[in-house]
C-alpha cells in the first residue's frame, strides 16, 4: 500500500520543511541578546564617561582630578 505525504512549497514533504525552517526560539533569542547589549552598554556609559573625564584632566596637567 502506498502512504500518503503531504507536500508543502517547492515539493518538498512536510517533514523536510520542517527541518529546514529556522527554529521558532531563534527571534526571541536575538531579540534578547540586542536588549542585553543596550542595556550593558547603557549601565556601562556612565563609567566609562567618568574615566574619560579623568583622563582629560591628568592630561591637561591637573593634579587634583578626583578619584
Amino acid at each position: 500500500m502506498s502512504q500518503l505525504v503531504q507536500v508543502g512549497k517547492k515539493g518538498r514533504s512536510m517533514d523536510e520543511e520542517a527541518e529546514h525552517r529556522a527554529p521558532r526560539w531563534l527571534p526571541a533569542l536575538v531579540l534578547l541578546a540586542v536588549a542585553a547589549l543596550l542595556i550593558g552598554g547603557w549601565l556601562l556609559f556612565p563609567r566609562l564617561a567618568a574615566y574619560m573625564h579623568r583622563q582629560d584632566c591628568i592630561a591637561s596637567g591637573h593634579v587634583n582630578c578626583g578619584d
